[in-house]
């Protein structure tokens, strides 16, 4: 059976997305299980109203990278797909900031502390989460005139200064609370 004409499949950014995205998932499914522990952090956080929203609306994200890549893989509708994964990568972003910012406004609770903030157990790996969304959306930019090597360098470097910059601001929120 041959593909049909206006079919243009992945290419490796989004294989890339789809497997990190896979792994994120994986790692939720392994934080869920540790919030079946009696009288731990984590099962005190997620009891935290609003939480257990925002830990299903990221998972969804994720599953839906996966799942919005297999589609394509499958039908290749380039234009529409992208355009999804773009917005659920804005999303996966707002997502994991928004909780990791809930997260550190529980933290005067006595009765629990987060101490690994801004990673877990925020959705998708907290600041990582949102590293792999951005990384994707600087991957997925125009290359303008450069050279593919010359892009994939400079994106690079983007996303080096993104992961900082991303530092900086939840330093300067831990520091003002």
């Amino acid at each position: 059976m041959d593909a049909p004409k206006d079919y243009d499949g992945p290419g490796w950014q989004d294989w890339l997305f789809a497997f990190v995205c896979t792994l994120l998932i994986g790692y939720e499914v392994f934080v869920a299980r540790g919030a079946e522990q009696q009288q731990s952090a984590l099962s005190y956080y997620v009891e935290v109203p609003g939480v257990r929203l925002l830990q299903t609306a990221g998972l969804t994200v994720t599953s839906a990278v996966v799942g919005l890549t297999l589609l394509w893989i499958l039908f290749g509708r380039r234009t529409v797909v992208e355009r999804a994964l773009v917005g659920l990568a804005l999303t996966g972003i707002a997502l994991c900031w928004i909780e990791a910012v809930r997260a550190l406004a529980t933290q005067p609770n006595p009765v629990f502390v987060l101490s690994e903030l801004p990673f877990r157990p925020v959705n998708n790996m907290g600041l990582v989460g949102s590293q792999v969304f951005a990384t994707y959306l600087l991957l997925k930019a125009p290359d303008s005139r450069m050279s593919p090597g010359r892009s994939l360098a400079v994106k690079a470097g983007l996303a080096v200064c993104v992961w900082l910059v991303q530092w900086l601001v939840w330093d300067s929120l831990t520091r003002a609370r």
